[in-house]
């Protein structure tokens, strides 16, 4: 399942009290992340994204993403197992007349529901009995 985030930072948004927004998602696994921003914001901007006020992007919980690239996408591996299944994105905007936008998507790959991986252990043990 693909979710994806389109996000209008106000100018004078600061790193201190940055702009917060969720992106509702499924439990699953995160496979892949990108993360984009509009030309022309340099390096004026940045974001971060955190899951139960865990930091997912980057990593360390005081650092940011800045904008100064203007792409970013790469392969994950974190799973989402707790509810709300939720994913905060701060941003800020240190542009001090113009707005910015940033757009993050994120591909999850569900997780297997326990009727799913009972119904593959009956089918496992049955090719076990049948020979």
């Amino acid at each position: 399942m693909f979710y994806a985030i389109s996000i209008i930072v106000p100018a004078n948004t600061t790193r201190d009290n940055p702009k917060r927004d969720t992106l509702p998602v499924t439990m699953g696994t995160i496979t892949r992340v990108m993360l984009r921003w509009r030309w022309g914001i340099g390096d004026l901007g940045g974001c971060r994204v955190l899951y139960h006020e865990t930091a997912l992007w980057p990593r360390n919980r005081n650092s940011w993403i800045p904008s100064f690239h203007e792409s970013i996408e790469y392969a994950e591996g974190w799973p989402l197992n707790l509810d709300p299944s939720e994913l905060v994105i701060e941003t800020y905007n240190t542009d001090d007349t113009h707005e910015h936008a940033f757009w993050i998507g994120v591909e999850i790959m569900r997780s297997r529901t326990y009727r799913e991986f009972m119904i593959d252990i009956a089918r496992v043990m049955q090719g076990v009995i049948n020979g």
